[in-house]
């Protein structure tokens, strides 16, 4: 509960001191993992991280000093940190010195931890580069996170495989030191550790083990420059040129400077040869040219302007030479010169006209906006103008304080200035609404001002971050500058055109995508493009991964176990199968219930499924799919005459001993908290009827219905005579079967599914059958299915089978409204049709749109 509220606190501090977070690769996030990224702004980085991702429980690996420290270590224990020890003497902060010994006891029982913390789905964020830092550079990654991972998988028999996901963090100010600024979190694709390279690390010695976390080392950190804009390895970039062009290697142990200062040196880009030259200088440089580049009128999230300047970074580092380049830089620096020289910003050369009036664009750009917007900025104005006014002092001293504390070395390194000011003004805030509470309460004499005095500070504070008179102030400021400076500016947008003419051609020449040839001429028309390209590309490569094969099959290592049965049986032999796979550390489960002629095949999504903290147990019920054969591989049921029943309540049995076997720790292994029935077409009415009748119904703790069959969808006649079916003996045969099921098949395309779990035939219909359905299908419209827990019903109007509405229709009868959700998947368009099975559609987004629906119900309804 208090590492809950602590982290409340932590998410409510981040939201207050950056404006926005934007989040890219949310697709790329197991249920738990070890997050490791770049390190640019101190403790704010895991607080962006924590509160980008609000829903994953989250805990830092931090230097063991800090637990030592009379405040900040009530906050990393509460937070459950897991303290690391650094070799003595490279802690300059610590005041502690600890004994080889120490430290080896420390950073040994790091793994131990680290592993109790991933086994209880508390995912790690973790910082590579042992260091935080304010440079557009990757220092040295440490070797720990690959160690972490190793040794997790190694020390728990290779059961438990931890991902590592790159974590990118770009704020809008270098380490985020403007307040109110933005940050732009990326995730990358995982790293995962492999069988053969655990093999190897479970094997080898120290020695290999060592070069073996270097190696994953080394993809851990072309995965964290991936995700974020960084200057290259200057070391490895002099390397791959000198071995491109014949040249003999450079020395070994070049630092920094030396290796960046060799390889403009050989190019030929002098300018950027000499050591006063900063990478920090030259990226905030290319910043501006993308910024110029690009035209005015196209909005860019920061995912894009990050993949634009990354874009950027490339192609400059490896044109320096070019008297193209050379000539850019040189009127870039002179640009950037004079915007400082006038103390403006490049967006108002960008916006204003030639001998224009600044003042009076501004107030017609304010005209053209949306009157409510307008009334909302005069509504507020007073309450901001007021919280401006009496929190300025509490942000200037916090500001003051925050500089004074976090520049820590003489190089005026900022990565840790934006965490002082946020503890500063955290202090601050703490400090000073209690004093000005108490103040009011005395002036008035009278205690009930106290709470009123908290409300109108927090609300005034709102309305002040909301919307800023200092934005205001900041705008007139420049326009005032631009008015009595009309002659500089015109001036300067002369410059801006030409420059942009050059760095346009110059972009265009370069290009490593064709299509970005031009793009600036007609942007609109090129995001379009890009977005359907890349979704017909995405669709392709995921149909590749999508196709199911026997390999597959394997590959899933699903365990097998056979239900023995005593009631209602056929012929002797005759059982239940219960297919399962288990995560060790999953705490919940799904029971996966399949439709007539169908089984579990869909191991495409079985990952999926584990990776969102739920094991899966797939039930095939007396005579259907696996269950068709005994255990010595005798068939017990006629092909077409499989999935036959006439009375659904002989179920129960096997369904009894699913959940018995969920709910006893001595046999499954586990102590299943939360318990999912799943079930498709006719295998919804039967875990409807379990819902509403079954022995251990109270283990179910909610229902997923995939294309119920709530009703026959049948022409006219045909349903008069299977609504009718109790007339005729229960073994009278309706429909021999036999034919082809051109549904079958067209599923088989892409999941290559055996005969014994889906045939291709269409099976017989018995009259007994047809009873049982319409029986059950009855009690639901007659409102006799009260399932009273949370139900998601997924459909489509792809469905080849039943009918859309009648589903939607129908499904209100199962609970209460608020208990239930209705989620269609959709169809059409480049993105294709969803099906019967929504989950085993052609189209792979389609897929992915559903289990995008199961997994937002899960986490909103059992976490």
């Amino acid at each position: 509960m208090l590492k809950k509220l602590i982290r409340k606190s932590l998410e409510t501090a981040a939201n207050t001191y950056i404006k926005r977070i934007e989040v890219k690769g949310r697709t790329n996030l197991p249920k738990v993992g070890i997050y490791a990224g770049n390190h640019p702004s101190g403790l704010v980085d895991p607080m962006v991280i924590m509160t980008a991702l609000p829903h994953i429980d989250f805990c830092s690996v931090a230097k063991s000093s800090l637990f030592t420290s009379p405040v900040v270590s009530f906050f990393v224990k509460t937070m459950e940190a897991i303290p690391v020890a650094k070799p003595a003497g490279t802690d300059a902060n610590s005041t502690t010195i600890l004994s080889q010994s120490e430290t080896k006891a420390i950073n040994s029982n790091m793994f131990f931890i680290a592993q109790q913390r991933l086994e209880n789905n508390t995912s790690i964020i973790i910082f590579p580069e042992g260091t935080c830092h304010d440079q557009p550079s990757i220092k040295e990654l440490k070797i720990g996170t690959a160690k972490i991972a190793l040794e997790i998988a190694a020390n728990s028999n290779s059961s438990v495989r931890i991902p590592i996901i790159p974590t990118g963090l770009s704020y809008s100010s270098p380490s985020g030191l403007q307040f109110r600024g933005k940050v732009l979190v990326d995730f990358g694709r995982p790293v995962h550790i492999t069988d053969r390279t655990l093999a190897l690390y479970k094997a080898g010695d120290k020695e290999a083990k060592y070069k073996i976390c270097q190696q994953i080392t080394d993809r851990i950190e072309t995965a964290i420059r991936d995700v974020t804009i960084k200057t290259p390895q200057w070391n490895h970039l002099l390397i791959l040129y000198c071995l491109e062009n014949n040249l003999p290697p450079p020395p070994e142990n070049l630092s920094i400077v030396e290796s960046r200062k060799s390889y403009f040196d050989l190019t030929g880009a002098k300018t950027f040869a000499s050591s006063e030259f900063h990478d920090r200088e030259f990226v905030n440089h290319l910043h501006l040219a993308r910024r110029i580049y690009r035209p005015s009128a196209v909005p860019l999230s920061l995912a894009q302007y990050a993949s634009l300047t990354r874009n950027f970074l490339k192609i400059s580092i490896k044109r320096a030479h070019t008297p193209e380049f050379q000539k850019i830089w040189k009127l870039l620096v002179a640009y950037k010169s004079e915007l400082d020289e006038l103390e403006v910003r490049d967006s108002y050369i960008e916006l204003h006209k030639k001998n224009s009036d600044p003042l009076n664009e501004r107030l017609k750009n304010l005209r053209e906006k949306a009157g409510a917007k307008i009334a909302k900025l005069i509504f507020f104005a007073p309450l901001s103008l007021f919280g401006t006014a009496i929190h300025f002092p509490m942000g200037y001293l916090s500001y003051k304080l925050g500089n004074a504390l976090g520049t820590a070395d003489e190089d005026g390194d900022t990565s840790v200035v934006a965490t002082m000011r946020m503890i500063s003004g955290l202090v601050s805030l703490t400090l000073a609404y209690p004093i000005l509470g108490v103040a009011t309460s005395f002036t008035l004499n009278t205690s009930a001002a106290f709470l009123p005095t908290q409300l109108l500070l927090a609300s005034s504070a709102y309305a002040a971050l909301k919307y800023p008179i200092t934005d205001v102030l900041t705008s007139a400021r420049g326009s005032f500058r631009l008015l009595t400076k009309r002659d500089n500016i015109d001036t300067m947008r002369d410059k801006r055109a030409t420059l942009q003419g050059l760095i346009r051609e110059f972009a265009d020449k370069n290009a490593t995508n064709k299509d970005m040839v031009g793009w600036w001429k007609d942007p609109e028309r090129y995001v379009s493009r890009m977005k359907v390209d890349l979704l017909a590309e995405r669709i392709v490569e995921a149909e590749k991964l999508r196709r199911v094969t026997q390999v597959d099959f394997e590959k899933a290592e699903m365990t097998e176990m056979s239900i023995e049965l005593v009631r209602n049986k056929r012929v002797e032999g005759e059982r239940a199968v219960l297919t399962y796979k288990q995560n060790l550390t999953n705490d919940r489960a799904i029971v996966w219930l399949p439709g007539r002629n169908d089984s579990f095949f869909h191991v495409h999504v079985l990952q999926q499924l584990l990776d969102a903290g739920y094991d899966v147990f797939a039930l095939d019920l007396r005579r259907c799919g696996r269950a068709k054969v005994d255990e010595h591989g005798e068939k017990v049921v006629v092909d077409l005459l499989a999935h036959d029943s006439n009375n659904f309540r002989e179920y129960f049995e096997e369904l009894d001993a699913t959940f018995k076997f969920l709910k006893t720790p001595k046999m499954c292994g586990k102590d299943y908290s939360k318990i999912v029935l799943f079930s498709h077409s006719t295998g919804s009415l039967i875990a409807a009827l379990y819902g509403q009748e079954g022995g251990w119904r109270g283990s179910i703790d909610g229902f997923i219905f995939n294309s119920p069959f709530w009703m026959w969808n049948l022409k006219r006649i045909e349903k008069a005579v299977v609504e009718n079916c109790s007339k005729l003996p229960q073994d009278f045969v309706l429909d021999e079967g036999g034919g082809v099921s051109e549904y079958s098949r067209e599923i088989k395309r892409t999941y290559h599914v055996p005969e014994l779990l889906k045939s291709d035939k269409l099976l017989a219909t018995t009259a007994g059958w047809c009873k049982e359905v319409t029986e059950v299908q009855g009690m639901l419209s007659d409102g006799k299915l009260k399932l009273g827990r949370p139900v998601l019903v997924l459909s489509t109007k792809g469905d080849e089978v039943l009918n859309f509405d009648d589903i939607n229709e129908l499904s209100g009868m199962l609970c209460e409204e608020e208990h239930l959700v209705e989620r269609e998947i959709g169809t059409g368009g480049l993105e294709g049709d969803s099906c019967h099975d929504v989950l085993a559609a052609n189209s792979v987004v389609r897929v992915d749109e559903a289990m995008g629906e199961i997994e937002s119900f899960l986490k909103a309804r059992f976490e």
